[in-house]
């Protein structure tokens, strides 16, 4: 039974009720010999169920169309009926098998006026004629009594189906909510923060790359490919994991985006607020602390036998770029793209090792004289500007960063 047809769902009902209607009417008119008006019944119970399929089919189970049938053969039934003299138990089982019907077919709006018209056609012409109110025979009685029972089973056992596809329903809509809950969690884990939050609020708008300012940094392992080469695939697992995790933790201390996982090397943004000074201030704080955070995994790993010393080293560089979906129907990427990215990758490969190499587009952010130290909140300072050649840049000028006194104790994590 479709629950999302409800004429399907009413067919049953309606050719049980008027098989029904059929065998009481040619009961009595057996017993009542030649009864024309029995025998009319009969006849109307097969023409009507044909004329209402052929109207079905014809106009597409229109629900108008449909609650007009059923009003016009609710009244057109009870009129019969009582021209007939139909006895009352087989006129309250026909009554009850239509009525049925109708609620199934369509509630509360099928029902109610099902209803008033069965009783219009029924006390119109004189619904208490005494030949109706007297008792039939055992047969018709009985015959009525088992096509109720039959009736009320049916109900209940297509009742006790649905509830079973109800059910397996809700099961699977539990398994699959579960399912797609443990998939976002994961699929969080491959995103980036804010493009899974846009993503959930929006799921269905694809995010057209906009220039925005951004503070980047490209921070690398050194000698990791070296370490590749002397370690265990599981080890470098381990190693790897460690890793990128306390990366995670640290740019999410510092409201930083970690936009990629490039191997061992990571790109980071700060995007702009208010103040730019802010973005740049909170992505230098987070490469100053990468050497100490280095220091308390690296002691993770020792207790766990795993002797590696690992050092990073970092560029950092500042101003427009590109930031959204990039790629075509079948493939995208959300990323930043721009000059910024291109020069604090160039950086990073220039720095010294554990060392952060800032662009002098970014140092003049924090200072405009440029003066060596930053503010006591961000724990670290520029040492004296050198000028580098990159292919693409040619000669650039960026600062070292180096601590400050104040940055002497290393920080745990």
């Amino acid at each position: 039974m479709d629950l999302r047809n409800p004429g399907a769902r009413a067919r049953p009902f309606r050719y049980f009720g008027y098989a029904g209607l059929l065998l009481l009417s040619a009961l009595l008119a057996v017993e009542a010999g030649a009864a024309d008006g029995y025998w009319t019944l009969a006849g109307f119970s097969v023409v009507w169920l044909v004329f209402v399929e052929f109207v079905r089919r014809k106009l597409l189970d229109s629900p108008w169309i449909a609650l007009g049938t059923h009003v016009f053969e609710c009244l057109v039934l009870g009129l019969l009926m009582t021209w007939c003299v139909f006895p009352l138990w087989p006129m309250a089982s026909v009554g009850l098998m239509l009525l049925v019907g109708a609620g199934a077919q369509g509630g509360l709006r099928f029902l109610l006026p099902g209803t008033a018209a069965l009783c219009l056609g029924v006390f119109s012409l004189g619904g208490t004629h005494p030949a109706r109110l007297a008792p039939a025979s055992p047969l018709v009685t009985m015959s009525s009594v088992v096509l109720l029972y039959l009736f009320m089973l049916g109900i209940a056992m297509e009742s006790f189906r649905q509830a079973q596809r109800l059910h397996a329903s809700r099961l699977r809509a539990v398994g699959e909510s579960l399912d797609l809950e443990a998939f976002n969690a994961r699929l969080g884990r491959y995103l980036p923060r804010p493009l899974y939050r846009l993503i959930e609020h929006s799921p269905a708008v694809r995010h057209v790359p906009r220039h925005q300012w951004v503070c980047v940094a490209f921070i690398d392992v050194v000698g990791f490919t070296e370490l590749v080469q002397t370690r265990a695939a599981e080890e470098i697992v381990d190693i790897l994991d460690g890793y990128l995790a306390a990366i995670a933790e640290l740019v999410d201390s510092q409201q930083g985006v970690l936009s990629k996982l490039l191997g061992d090397g990571v790109l980071v943004y700060f995007p702009e607020t208010q103040d730019r000074r802010e973005s740049v201030r909170a992505c230098l704080a987070m490469c100053h602390q990468l050497e100490p955070m280095l220091v308390a995994i690296r002691q993770r790993w020792h207790e766990r036998g795993l002797l590696v010393d690992l050092h990073t080293r970092a560029g950092v560089a500042s101003g427009y770029c590109a930031i959204g979906d990039w790629g075509g129907a079948g493939r995208l990427d959300y990323t930043v793209i721009g000059t910024p990215v291109n020069l604090a990758s160039r950086l990073q490969q220039e720095a010294q090792v554990a060392g952060v190499l800032v662009c002098d587009t970014t140092a003049a952010l924090l200072d405009g004289n440029k003066q060596p130290c930053l503010e006591q909140a961000c724990d670290v300072a520029l040492g004296p500007g050198e000028s580098f050649f990159i292919k693409g840049f040619g000669v650039v000028k960026a600062y070292p960063l180096v601590a400050s006194a104040l940055s002497a104790k290393v920080r745990a994590y």
